[in-house]
């Protein structure tokens, strides 16, 4: 069987596709303060931290969620699925939300931006 370039390209897209719409970029950013997110189906991840005239710390590992749920003294293992349509980001916050099945739980991953403000310690 003969593959044709456009059928390859098609198929690139749409993995590409695909990849781009399993995660989600996000920052939130304060006068002194700058912060870069990403949501994926395996958890959140903090990518870059970084200060006014400072050098950016990256970060490459995912937050890693809860493995398991204790119930009525029996361990469970929790399998969670990225809600995309419960992720919520304003301005000043950002929850990204996994949900596990069974048992039914719901995580949220929230980080705030507060600003700075006279007579605040």
């Amino acid at each position: 069987m003969r593959t044709g370039k456009h059928g390859l390209l098609a198929v690139g897209f749409f993995l590409a596709t695909a990849l781009l719409s399993a995660q989600q970029n996000s920052s939130l950013r304060t006068t002194d303060t700058e912060i870069h997110f990403v949501a994926t189906p395996d958890g959140p991840r903090l990518l870059s931290l970084s200060a006014s005239g400072q050098r950016p710390w990256h970060n490459q590992n995912t937050e890693p969620l809860a493995g398991t749920a204790e119930i009525d003294g029996q361990t469970l293992p929790l399998r969670w699925t990225w809600k995309a349509s419960a992720t919520n980001i304003q301005p000043e916050s950002i929850s990204y939300v996994y949900e596990s099945t069974f048992p039914h739980l719901r995580l949220t991953w929230k980080w705030e931006a507060v600003q700075p403000w006279a007579g605040r310690t």
